[in-house]
């Protein structure tokens, strides 16, 4: 499909990456310790894929740690120098790909921006729903956040029924398992207006490498807003918004 290597950094690899570089289309795995020229075979592939008439928005560049992505595309960046005015090479984490991906579709979704929950994040707004439902008063303790966070997050990536999970990790919580459905759904209602996402989604959200927006540069902003919905709850004038969510937790006990 494609013509001989011609590119000046085809040429300087070895023979192992020249082949490589230069694959025809289709897939191709290469299983390369450290050390052995991952990164430079990549941005040769990408100069010489540009070099056979490849538009560059047509390739993406992934990688695991935001250091590595930005070597990555810089190293490409000098190697394809002026040779395209058209977009660039899309690249960077998997995190970020994704974030940007889904913060640019999000209307598709029904989503009016998007936010990201982290484990902790999930965590806060277990308990405060928990509480809110009055599920942390009942004369059996009823399951804690983390051990919810657990339950939610089995029933949503193994795609099974709350019942059985349950019964089968969780048969101490069996005898929860309304409450928990209904917490469940609460919950979900509530990050839905909260517009939040987590970070595992497609694939695994995360903040990578696009500049934060001052809200999201406080890393509390989604549970600042979570406190903001308690059910008759006032502010006070000047009140700090990112005050800890356990004085949200004090004034549910105190109703």
């Amino acid at each position: 499909m494609f013509a001989p290597a011609s590119h000046a950094s085809v040429r300087n690899l070895n023979e192992e990456q020249r082949r490589a570089a230069i694959h025809p289309s289709g897939p191709l795995l290469i299983l390369a310790g450290a050390g052995t020229g991952k990164t430079t075979t990549l941005c040769a592939r990408v100069a010489w894929l540009i070099d056979q008439g490849v538009p560059p928005e047509r390739i993406l560049l992934l990688t695991f740690t935001r250091r590595a992505a930005r070597e990555m595309l810089s190293r490409a960046r000098a190697l394809v120098g002026a040779k395209t005015s058209s977009r660039f090479v899309v690249g960077g984490t998997f995190h970020s790909v994704a974030y940007r991906t889904i913060l640019h579709e999000a209307p598709l979704l029904g989503l009016d921006g998007v936010s990201l929950f982290d484990a902790a994040d999930a965590a806060d707004l277990l308990d405060l729903l928990r509480e809110e439902n009055d599920l942390a008063s009942m004369e059996r303790r009823f399951p804690r956040k983390g051990t919810l966070v657990d339950i939610y997050s089995r029933t949503v990536n193994a795609q099974r029924e709350l019942s059985e999970v349950l019964v089968e990790s969780f048969p101490w919580c069996a005898d929860y398992g309304e409450e928990i459905a209904g917490l469940f759904r609460a919950y979900t209602t509530r990050k839905r207006e909260l517009n939040a996402l987590p970070r595992r989604l497609a694939p695994l959200l995360a903040r990578g490498t696009r500049r934060r927006t001052p809200r999201e540069q406080d890393r509390r902003s989604v549970r600042a807003r979570a406190r903001r919905r308690v059910p008759g709850r006032q502010r006070a004038p000047g009140r700090d918004r990112t005050r800890p969510l356990r004085r949200a937790r004090k004034r549910v006990r105190r109703r």
